[in-house]
């Protein structure tokens, strides 16, 4: 029986370490591994829900990513300088798709619209109200963006998307050593999904790999 049950710890000892091995996130990434490592199911930093056939994709943007991105399209500015612009905030992306032939979700921009008042209404509201359907949890804390950006539409693509920047203290531009899960919530205004939660953890922010340039 004793030989039994070092035998079954032995089993479970190497199972813990197999799962810690194949959890294991990389320290560093060149730019190319690094950004198909970002939209990965292994950095856990892109979350979907579908709902009747409207999808919600919310993807945590790196600053590190951030200011590569920039980088790449500058001539004067180093990466050194946008990072440390980008540091401080926790930038998440909200892209909202559906299929062309759904025949409720045909066209998003349109949906459930009858005029172009209504339409140039709506234009305003995801531009100017966006922190009035995106916000963060944290520590039961909750916060609202203090940077957004509707990015449009995309007509081929039957897409909207936004992009919003939180300050969590907690966070410390990434200096802490801590930080407890957060919780994004998406409060449909037009589409009737309802509110949408995507919970990331604060571990996999903190532990994200550096860009090795």
């Amino acid at each position: 029986m004793i030989r039994n049950s070092l035998n079954s710890l032995l089993l479970f000892i190497v199972a813990i370490l197999i799962l810690s091995c194949n959890n294991k996130r990389p320290a560093s990434l060149g730019a190319e591994s690094y950004l198909r490592w970002i939209s990965s199911t292994e950095s856990n930093f892109v979350k979907v829900k579908t709902i009747n056939n409207f999808n919600i994709q919310v993807k945590y943007l790196p600053s590190q990513y951030l200011a590569y991105r920039e980088f790449m399209n500058s001539d004067s500015l180093s990466y050194d300088s946008l990072l440390k612009s980008y540091a401080c905030g926790l930038s998440f992306q909200i892209l909202l798709h559906a299929d062309k032939n759904d025949k409720h979700y045909y066209n998003l921009q349109y949906y459930g619209l009858t005029s172009e008042e209504e339409l140039a209404a709506r234009i305003r509201y995801l531009s100017f109200g966006i922190e009035n359907f995106i916000s963060i949890k944290h520590n039961e804390n909750l916060y609202l963006p203090i940077l957004s950006n509707f990015e449009g539409f995309d007509f081929i693509g039957n897409r909207l998307s936004f992009q919003v920047v939180f300050v969590i203290p907690e966070y410390n531009c990434g200096r802490g050593s801590t930080l407890n899960d957060l919780i994004l919530s998406f409060e449909d205004p037009y589409w009737s999904t309802g509110k949408s939660n995507f919970e990331f953890k604060g571990v996999d922010i903190l532990r994200a790999p550096q860009l090795d340039l």
